[in-house]
């Protein structure tokens, strides 16, 4: 996907829910593999994991906003 494309589905639309796949291949991946977070995905973690897993990369430094927080772990625990 193009960059440009991928901004365009992690902003999405007025009004349009964030896309929390994007923003893993955008965000996530600047540090960790897509098969490293794959894995965690297959291996059945559930919400309280993946809160604790991604407030901790924020809290060391990942760029996402509450917004984006949300989306990013609806994605990761099957919700969206």
């Amino acid at each position: 996907m193009a960059r440009r494309d991928l901004m365009a589905a992690i902003q999405g639309g007025a009004g349009a829910a964030l896309d929390g796949e994007a923003l893993v291949a955008e965000r996530c991946t600047v540090c960790h593999s897509r098969e490293r977070i794959d894995a965690k995905m297959a291996s059945g973690a559930d919400l309280a994991a993946w809160t604790a897993t991604v407030d901790r990369m924020i809290s060391h430094g990942a760029q996402i906003n509450d917004e984006e927080r949300q989306a990013v772990l609806d994605y990761l625990t099957g919700t969206n």
